[in-house]
């Protein structure tokens, strides 16, 4: 444990790298002039709106340990079970554990998780340098205060993102650097035209010519008399001929409304989240974002579940228990619809004869019910052989469309009499 606290303890220090890709908050200066790290990366509303939106997401979904059978089950049984669905650690709840997961994932392309024994203890990633001799054999050096610890790829849960050699991954924000740092810089510039007030309200215009004692004086008085809220809609005095011409300027005119929607869309595109999701609406109507919540988990999560499922597969399963046990992210809460569609899907699947009311009721976290585990089907699609069997049809010696109705008939009248 005394390690592990070494690891984890937070740390002032001095980093250096020859590799600098996997190192958000180091890097040159970008062509707007400003550093992009994870820190002013993340004061951008619409990055961060991203960024959270992904890795919440992930993190609110089950991750489950399933049994390889013909009927889907659970691994209860199974000592990762637990420590996926129930607790990583002494620390930190699933929720925590995959939410740092995803951040490491997505400001540094790169995600690591000590393997202690039955606990995951996820690394910051810029702590982690992963390393591969001329064998293919892969260790991971991890900075502490103390220095530098080294550890085999089995101790070390490794998850990459889009990557180019699968031993070190690239995160969005090191592959759209520009135009991250363009958004820092909007930013930046909103903040100081505000705050210096870029340009004068109006201009007071004097026949004559003033002396800079005089127009000291003229700005003091009128700002006494005229400036701030409090002055609002005051009339104002101007005497020996003098003129007041305000001057109306948007910034809107600089095209930096425009330039800041625009970014929007760019952060969109750039961590691959439907731009609704991130405030924008310009576009955006009831159906279209009823297609684009489907596309979000089919485009925007999936590759990130993918990832996960298959890195703990690999590395927390042995090779015999992969034959038998494989690790799954539940995504059905995501595509779960409104009450009324719902409810039209589950008395679909009621009268086909695949779901059971009980199966429905689960669904919708209500109890089970005594008899209600057996699964129906409509007279009406079921083989007249099949219900001659049972008893429920008479002698039907000539299937026409009136004979058809007729055996229905037959059928309801029997029920009703029950």
């Amino acid at each position: 444990m005394e390690l592990l606290r070494k690891i984890f303890k937070s740390e002032k220090r001095t980093m250096t790298t020859k590799d600098a890709d996997g190192w958000v908050n180091i890097g040159n200066k970008t062509n707007s002039g400003v550093n992009v790290s994870m820190e002013t990366v993340l004061s951008v509303p619409a990055a961060l709106s991203a960024i959270r939106l992904l890795s919440e997401s992930v993190a609110s979904l089950p991750l489950v340990l399933y049994r390889k059978s013909k009927v889907r089950e659970r691994a209860q049984e199974h000592p990762l079970y637990a420590l996926l669905h129930d607790q990583v650690n002494h620390r930190h709840s699933p929720f925590q554990f995959k939410e740092m997961i995803m951040l490491n994932l997505l400001t540094n392309g790169n995600a690591y998780a000590l393997i202690d024994g039955t606990n995951l203890w996820v690394i910051q990633s810029s702590r982690v340098t992963p390393k591969q001799d001329d064998q293919g054999i892969v260790t991971y050096e991890i900075t502490t205060k103390q220095g530098k610890v080294t550890y085999r790829a089995k101790d070390i849960l490794h998850i990459t993102g889009l990557s180019f050699d699968g031993l070190v991954g690239k995160s969005p924000i090191s592959l759209a650097r520009e135009t991250l740092g363009t958004a820092v810089a909007e930013i930046q510039h909103g903040s100081s035209f505000f705050k210096n007030s870029s340009i004068p309200s109006g201009i007071i215009s004097h026949p004559g010519q003033l002396s800079e004692n005089g127009q000291s004086l003229l700005k003091q008085s009128w700002n006494a008399a005229y400036g701030g809220s409090a002055s609002a809609g005051k009339v104002a005095i101007l005497e020996e001929g003098m003129e007041f011409k305000p001057i109306n300027f948007n910034n809107k005119d600089s095209q930096w409304l425009e330039s800041r929607a625009f970014t929007v869309k760019e952060i969109a595109r750039i961590f691959r989240v439907p731009p609704h999701l991130l405030g924008d609406l310009e576009k955006a109507s009831y159906a279209s974002i009823e297609q684009q919540n489907l596309d979000f988990l089919t485009y925007s999560l999936r590759p990130w579940l993918c990832r996960i499922e298959e890195a703990i597969n690999l590395q927390l399963l042995t090779d015999k228990e992969r034959d038998h046990y494989y690790v799954e992210f539940l995504t059905a809460d995501l595509l779960r619809a409104d009450t009324k569609n719902r409810f039209e899907s589950y008395q679909t699947a009621l009268q086909s004869g695949w779901l059971t009311v009980n199966e429905v009721r689960k669904f919708e976290n209500m109890p089970a019910i005594k008899g209600a585990d057996r699964l129906f089907t409509q007279l009406n699609t079921a083989p007249l052989v099949r219900q001659a069997k049972l008893g429920i049809t008479g002698k039907v010696k000539v299937l026409t469309w009136k004979g058809l109705a007729n055996h229905h008939y037959r059928v309801l009248c029997r029920y009703w009499r029950q």
